[in-house]
């Protein structure tokens, strides 16, 4: 057996404490850099979203800007909600039932992680709606939940 001598150099007990503290400190501020409301992994769930109201937009503006080259044209005597609905946009659409608001059909849609929720109650979910009830602007609308509510684009009026 060896036997320790006073002046031999090792690690002591204190220096093995500092070590654990400032590990502690770095594995805190990584969690927090990771998991916090400013985080990595919150970010990556708002970039999500966004990119799935970005595509539902993008191809709901193309949309409506043929509907508006087929009235200037004279080709078409339908409205936009008619003529969205008569494209497949809406699930619930019916030519002989106007309704106030109809949800998107997501199935139009590829990649779209969200807007599957079945109605404006329930939440996560595309509408197209009027603005208001005075208005005759049309808005697309993500519902995150039945009182979250996000006006994405504003369509041409009826």
């Amino acid at each position: 057996m060896k036997k320790i001598i006073n002046g031999e150099k090792g690690i002591t007990l204190i220096a093995l404490i500092v070590t654990i503290i400032v590990l502690l400190i770095l594995s805190g501020i990584t969690m927090v850099t990771i998991f916090g409301n400013n985080g990595i992994i919150t970010k990556g769930i708002k970039s999500r979203e966004e990119n799935s109201h970005g595509q539902i937009k993008d191809e709901i503006q193309l949309e409506v800007n043929n509907y508006g080259m087929e009235v200037h044209l004279e080709i078409s005597d339908l409205t936009l909600i008619d003529h969205l609905g008569k494209e497949g946009y809406f699930k619930d659409y019916d030519s002989n039932n106007k309704k106030d608001s109809y949800i998107i059909n997501i199935e139009r849609f590829k990649d779209s992680r969200l807007g599957k929720g079945k109605d404006k109650s329930t939440g996560d979910v595309y509408v197209v709606e009027k603005e208001n009830e005075q208005s005759d602007i049309v808005v697309l609308r993500y519902y995150k939940t039945s009182t979250e509510v996000e006006d994405l684009l504003k369509l041409n009026g009826e």
